[in-house]
């Protein structure tokens, strides 16, 4: 009995121990590194219960991005990207879902591929791209806007949207887990677990700004000790399988995930009387370009759906110079990269026939 009492005492001071050096350099950060900031972050995203979050509409801002950087972001009463703020569109040919790479970020709306494919169409795209969305959440928001009556539906599948469809929180820096709809595999096959309500972890994320850039009045250092603690936490466990819900398929998991999304987006694209595209935009982070995995190019093969490969362009690009495709500061692509999209998806467009809905 006192050997148990002794491994508890033992056990106690241990945590005390860890918990007190925890505090001191907390403190210590809080102290010499304060949560504070001179660049205004806004808040651009809004809770859904379908997907998780979208954009909010009729934005109106510039939008910081990387080091002295900045972008203008304007969204209509439907969230959608657009040149201006407001405005809501009854129609569209085309109609581009997918994550920031589709939104654009790091850039302004005309450089986006969605606007480029827009000018060289000469009729209305709809940029329906959302910063963090996987393969379900756009799946949802294609759904979402059938109704336009697109003759085109282009999916941006970013080279880890497998990865994305699985992880229960969104892929970017949060204190807390933005909850997302994304699909786990059981005895029964794959099936899509529904999002949690993302209201109060967007308002910890707004105080969180507010704080830091000064807007909720004077600092002090207890402020600083709290956010300082949350920020350290937050960076500690983002990519933790148990705290953040990312998650690492492999390839065979992969492979069963896209075909259980890809089949349903296909099927509704095409009651809608639309045509599906799947755009693929690989890891552009190295010399070398990485393709697009076997299995996806067979099975959007086997499902009927056009797949736009964009590794050959992007590689030439690169190859001519390592910095051509990407934004300073940022890593998404630029202007050049979404121009090389814009232009493949006008080629394919182009020579296929036209669907009429």
């Amino acid at each position: 009995m006192r050997r148990l009492a002794g491994s508890i005492v033992s056990l106690l001071f241990v945590v005390l121990l860890a918990c007190g050096i925890s505090a001191i350099y907390v403190w210590y950060q809080a102290w010499r590194y304060p949560p504070r900031s001179q660049e205004l972050i806004p808040s651009t995203i809004e809770a859904d219960r379908s997907r998780g979050y979208v954009n909010r509409a009729n934005l109106d801002l510039s939008y910081p991005s990387g080091v002295g950087q900045q972008f203008y972001l304007a969204t209509n009463e439907q969230g959608a990207r657009r040149q201006k703020p407001g405005g809501h569109v009854e129609s569209a040919a085309v109609v581009a879902v997918g994550d920031s790479q589709t939104f654009g970020s790091g850039i302004n709306y005309a450089d986006t591929y969605p606007a480029r494919l827009e000018a060289a169409l000469g009729e209305p795209v709809l940029n329906l791209g959302v910063s963090g969305y996987g393969t379900v959440s756009a799946l949802r928001m294609a759904k979402e806007f059938l109704g336009l009556r697109p003759k085109f539906v282009i999916l941006g599948y970013y080279y880890d949207h497998a990865t994305r469809s699985v992880s229960p929180c969104y892929p970017g820096f949060m204190l807390r887990c933005l909850s997302v709809p994304h699909v786990i595999i059981d005895s029964s096959g794959p099936r899509i677990v529904e999002p949690s309500d993302n209201r109060t972890v967007l308002e910890t994320q707004r105080a969180y700004h507010a704080y830091i850039t000064g807007q909720g009045g004077r600092y002090s250092l207890r402020e600083d000790f709290y956010w300082k603690a949350r920020q350290i936490w937050a960076d500690s466990f983002q990519s933790s399988q148990f705290f953040f819900g990312r998650r690492h398929p492999d390839l065979a998991q992969q492979e069963t995930v896209d075909e259980f999304l890809l089949s349903q987006l296909n099927d509704v694209v095409h009651r809608a009387g639309a045509r599906l595209i799947i755009l693929y935009i690989p890891n552009y982070f190295g010399p070398t370009v990485v393709p697009p995995p076997e299995y996806l190019v067979k099975l959007t093969k086997r499902l009927r759906i056009d797949f736009v490969d964009m590794t050959p362009d992007l590689q030439r690009a690169l190859d001519a110079d390592p910095n051509s495709i990407t934004v300073p500061n940022n890593g998404h692509l630029n202007a050049l990269g979404h121009d090389l999209m814009g232009r493949k998806l006008f080629e394919t467009i182009r020579a296929l026939p036209q669907p009429q809905n």
